[in-house]
């Protein structure tokens, strides 16, 4: 079933097909990869293998949309009645829901996101804690050490992204 069309640019020096599609919330992008056998189109040769364009799915513009919207929604950085575990507590089903779904496609597709919700969390301890309150960089050190310390709080951090705070 499609739901929305685009266009991706030719990036093949003599093309023969274009794709044109959007599925389930993914888009395919173009990107290079290695393949050890013989390709039909290829761009180079890379020590044993063989340099071509393939197209991958990855989380669609439409669907990174409307998971910023998702966290927007919640409103996390004005619920200063709630504490950091509650916050992880309530929202690490929508951010698990997200990896199990798109990281099988790729999983850097969804760091805008995990940054998005992470300078969400910058925000809420600003507005939490009155000495961190006009002082961005100092929320986002409290955070990264937060992170360091309880790794697994956040269903994001356990894969990896607990830097880029600030």
């Amino acid at each position: 079933m499609k739901k929305t069309c685009f266009f991706i640019r030719d990036i093949l020096p003599n093309p023969t097909y274009s794709v044109n599609f959007s599925y389930a919330e993914t888009t395919p992008y173009p990107r290079e990869l290695v393949r050890k056998i013989e390709a039909q189109f290829y761009v180079s040769k890379i020590g044993g293998g063989t340099l071509f364009v393939s197209f991958a799915p990855a989380v669609s513009k439409s669907a990174l949309k409307s998971m910023r919207k998702t966290t927007r929604k919640f409103n996390w950085r004005n619920r200063t009645d709630l504490s950091l575990n509650e916050i992880a507590r309530r929202y690490n089903q929508v951010l698990s829901g997200w990896i199990n779904y798109y990281e099988r496609y790729r999983r850097s597709a969804l760091y805008p996101i995990w940054r998005h919700f992470n300078k969400t969390l910058v925000a809420w301890v600003m507005r939490k804690y009155k000495t961190l309150q006009r002082h961005k960089t100092r929320a986002a050190i409290f955070l990264e050490k937060i992170a360091k310390k309880e790794p697994h709080l956040f269903a994001h951090w356990r894969e990896g992204m607990e830097g880029a705070f600030a």
